[in-house]
C-alpha cells in the first residue's frame, strides 16, 4: 500500500476511534504540508465475512464520502 494512502486510513481510523488528531509523522516531505492539492474519500462499512461472499464489490454498503 502506497505509505500516503496508509497514513490517510490510519489517521482516519484513529479520529473516528478516539477522537484523536494525528500529527502528521517527521518524515512527510513538508511539500504535502504547503502544497495545494486535491482528495477525494470513500469510506464503506466492513463487511463480516460470512457477507463477503453473497456480495459483489459495486453492492459495499457506503458509510460516507468527501472530496
Amino acid at each position: 500500500m502506497n505509505p500516503y494512502t496508509r497514513l490517510a486510513k490510519q489517521t482516519i481510523k484513529t479520529y473516528i476511534t478516539e477522537g484523536k488528531i494525528t500529527k502528521p509523522p517527521a518524515s512527510l516531505p513538508k511539500k504535502m504540508l504547503t502544497q495545494k492539492s486535491g482528495v477525494f474519500v470513500s469510506i464503506y462499512k466492513k463487511q463480516k465475512k460470512a457477507q463477503k461472499n453473497k456480495k459483489k464489490k459495486s453492492e459495499k454498503e457506503l458509510r460516507g464520502c468527501i472530496g
